[in-house]
């Protein structure tokens, strides 16, 4: 699984289930479900189609860094029980991020574009 805790040094490459990351075991574990790797790689892809490779590699920076900031704060973005009990949300972008804060990790659940959110995240 995708490690957040290694975010702002170690993720260059955006396929993250190939990344073999050494992971502390004194830090907790924070993940992707594997709808939200597969949502960050389709990020990646789609824009590099529309928008080439330097405009999705900054796009995935940015994004890598939001992913980072949930790691360290979770709790920092707003809660969104009305779609689904315990999750929360960050916007960055034109995308939004939904997780759930664990006992011992935050898991990214789903990152979303414009889709209909409701049925996305069922």
């Amino acid at each position: 699984p995708f490690m957040l805790a290694s975010l702002p040094v170690a993720i260059l490459n955006h396929d993250s289930r190939q990344m073999g990351i050494p992971h502390d075991s004194k830090q907790d574990d924070n993940a992707l479900t594997e709808a939200a790797d597969a949502d960050f790689e389709n990020i990646f892809n789609f824009g590099i189609d529309l928008f080439g490779l330097d405009q999705a590699l900054e796009y995935q920076n940015g994004m890598k860094q939001r992913l980072g900031e949930l790691a360290e704060q979770p709790k920092l973005f707003a809660a969104v029980d009305h779609i689904a009990k315990g999750y929360r949300r960050s916007v960055f972008k034109s995308h939004s991020i939904y997780y759930r804060i664990e006992p011992r990790r935050v898991l990214i659940v789903r990152i979303l574009g414009q889709q209909d959110t409701e049925q996305a995240m069922r």
